[in-house]
This record gives structure tokens, sequence and C-alpha cells, in this order.
């Protein structure tokens, strides 16, 4: 009796532990079945090899390439790599936060035809666009093999490219399609003549229509005014030759390099509002944009020119002299430890002060050296800490003369320092 009273409990107690299994098992599938319903798409971005964007019965296909994304169809162009992550992303971040299972006609959703359909090659994705819910809550849609009309949240929708499907803004919104930190170059050609500009291990430089030393404030105002250059609008069909945009020939033409890669630009004059015609070696289209500061005398020599004496750095001086009238000093650096010459421990930040002092004499304009005056009033000889040597000499008359600029004399907005 007892062992069958045994067996009838155990029995019980396996049958409730197989149902609380089975309702946990149930429990944890419709679980995993409201997160899969509630992801739009679930895909590897990089196994994407081209984005097809349809809207107006007009498919733009963006194809990945080595270098980066770029439009293929119905022109070729250059493509903006951030705005296809943006809406990758975005496809795989939003929610949908309903379904209709039972929906009407699909054109009261705008989706026969949809707004837009975005089709992600290589991973076999196509998802619908269409309108806006009337109550602001979001966008209908559906996605290619799903049963029903998806609603999608407003937030994602709203903060990203999902929400604005036009297809120019995936087009590359750059005017020079270079970041201003990688440039390394920059030439201009203008009514006003020839500029050329380098960057080298101590800074920029005027390397045409002579060899100056570049105000690297001056140059970092004029690759930001590259940077805001806005793109107003596309023409694709077009002759850039048609004397109507006016780059035959332009008013600015513009090379800009980094390492290996140089865009060359184009520029029309200004016209009404702002605004010019321009082109990009690597774009067949006509762009109009806004250039504001773009003129020029951004791109004058006597703009870029350095508003410092050297632009030598005072922390890679190891030795040197400086002699001003009856006084002098030579001083010598052993790590950070300053010597004079007899062996005097010098104050370190005093001697640094003074190098920052003498280097960074303002300049107020300069002109060539021919018939210069002899004889300095004080001068400065240093040695880098790589063997490298050059000297600075203060002239009557407010001149300065520097040794990295042969053939150049400095006019000086500051009197030479005196002796530490």
């Amino acid at each position: 009796m007892r062992l069958r009273k045994f067996v009838v409990l155990v029995a019980v107690v396996a049958a409730l532990a197989a149902g609380a299994f089975v309702i946990l098992h149930r429990k944890e599938a419709d679980v995993r079945r409201e997160r899969r319903d509630a992801r739009l798409l679930d895909f590897d971005e990089r196994s994407v090899t081209a984005v097809v964007l349809t809207t107006a019965g007009a498919p733009w296909r963006f194809e990945r390439r080595e270098e980066g994304w770029r439009l293929s169809a119905p022109v070729e162009d250059a493509a903006s790599d951030e705005a296809i992550a943006d809406l990758m992303s975005a496809v795989e971040r939003v929610a949908v936060t309903r379904i209709l299972e039972d929906p009407e006609a699909l054109s009261a959703y705008g989706l026969d035809p949809p707004v837009a359909r975005v089709q992600f090659e290589g991973v076999g994705a196509t998802l619908d666009i269409g309108d806006s819910v009337p109550t602001g809550g979001g966008l209908f849609a559906r996605v290619e093999g799903r049963p029903g009309v998806l609603v999608l949240e407003a937030t994602v929708v709203s903060d990203s490219t999902l929400g604005r499907l036009d297809p120019t803004q995936f087009r590359d919104p750059s005017f020079v399609g270079l970041t201003s930190t990688s440039i390394d170059a920059i030439a201009a050609r203008s009514r006003a003549g020839e500029v050329r500009l380098e960057h080298g291990g101590d800074g920029w430089w005027i390397v045409a229509p002579r060899r100056l030393p570049a105000s690297e404030d001056s140059v970092a105002r004029l690759l930001q005014i590259l940077d805001h250059v806005e793109i107003r609008a596309f023409d694709d069909h077009v002759d850039p030759m048609d004397p109507a945009f006016g780059l035959t020939p332009p008013a600015f033409e513009i090379e800009v390099s980094s390492g290996d890669t140089t865009r060359r630009l184009r520029l029309s004059a200004e016209f009404p509002e702002g605004l010019r015609f321009a082109t990009r070696d690597d774009r067949a289209c006509v762009m109009e944009i806004a250039t504001p500061g773009l003129d020029d005398p951004a791109f004058s020599p006597a703009t870029l020119v350095t508003r410092r004496l050297s632009s030598v750095n005072r922390y890679r001086i190891e030795r040197f002299v400086y002699r001003n009238g009856d006084e002098s000093l030579a001083a010598e650096r052993s790590g950070e430890t300053w010597s004079a010459e007899g062996g005097a421990t010098l104050p370190s930040a005093e001697i640094y002060t003074f190098l920052a002092g003498l280097l960074e004499t303002p300049v107020t304009g300069w002109r060539d050296s021919s018939g210069s005056p002899a004889g300095a009033v004080a001068e400065f000889r240093y040695r880098l800490d790589g063997g490298q040597e050059g000297s600075i000499e203060f002239l009557p008359g407010g001149l300065g003369r520097v040794s990295d600029v042969p053939g150049i004399l400095f006019a000086l907005g500051g009197s030479p320092p005196r002796v530490p």
C-alpha cells in the first residue's frame, strides 16, 4: 500500500514538473517570439554589398567598394558612408510597436506603392516604408516575407535617415571629399594669382609664389572654410563646360591633397545669394554651393603668412647663444635641466618663457631682403635635439631675419627680449 502511494506521488510530482517545464518552455518561446516580432530587421551590416533605394519609381543603387560606398545608378557619384551606416543601424535599432495582422488595403498605409523601398543586397532583406501614422506614432512599414503591416516607433525614425529617405541625402555631402585633419597640401589659382601650401614636420609652409612660413591659425581657418562649404543642389545631366555655369575658365581652381589622393575643384564666380557652381574631379555632376568666406583674401599669402617670427619648437632647443647689445647668454640643456656656459643651473621655467617670447615675436609684414640693413642689434643662434642649427637676427628699423627663410625680411611688432 505504502509503495503504491509512493509511486502515485512520484507520478504526480513528475507530471507537475513536466507541466511546469512545458509552461516555462512556452513562456520562453513567447518571449523570444515577442522579441523577434519587435525587431524590424536583423542582419550583419558587414555582409551588405549594396543598398537600393527606390522612391517615385526611380531606383538609386549604392554599392560597397573597397574605398567605401559609391552611388552607381542612376548616376555615378561619391556616396556618404555615414548616411548609409546610419540607415542600416536604424533598421536594426527601430522597434516594431504594433503589428496589424488583418490590415486594410495596403494603399491605405502608403504601401501600394510604397513611399520608399529599401533593398539590402547580400543579406536578402527588403523593406517597404509607407505613410506616417496619422496620430504621429511612427511609420507604417512592411518586410518582404513577413505578414501584416508594421508600425515603427517614432523616436528612431525621426532621429535617423529612416524618416527621410531622400536619395540625395545618401550622396557625399562633403565639398572637398577629404577630412581636414588628413590634408597635407592646398593649391589655389584665381585671378589674384597662385598660392601653394604644404604641411611638413615643422608645420605649414607657403611654397609658392615663394617659400614663407604659414600661420597655423590662418591655415586652420582656411581648412574650416573649405570644410563648411554647403552643397545646395546636384545637377547630374548637364555639361560642366556650358558657359552658363561660369566654369570656363573658373574663377577659382583648388587642389587639396592627402597623401597620394588629390581632389581638384573648379568654382565659378559668386552669383546672387552668395552661391557658386562647382565641380570636383571624381564627381560627374555640377554642384550648386554656398561658400561663406571663400574668396581671394582667404588664399592670399599676406593672409596666410605667419604672425610669429619662428615656428621652431622651444622644447626641442638643446643649446643656444643669445646676444643683445653688450649682454649675452650661452645655455645648454641636459634632460630637463638648463645650465649656463660656466656650469650654473638656470631656472627652466624662466628659460622657456624667454624662448617663447623670442620665437613668438609678432610679425606684421614681410618683404624681400634686397638692400637689407647690416649689423644685428640682437642675435639668437640655436641647435635642436636633432642636430639642426639655425639663427634669428633682430635688425635696425624693427626688422627680423630668420635662417630657414632666406631672402625675406620680416617687419616685427615687438622688440628683441632682454637677456634673461
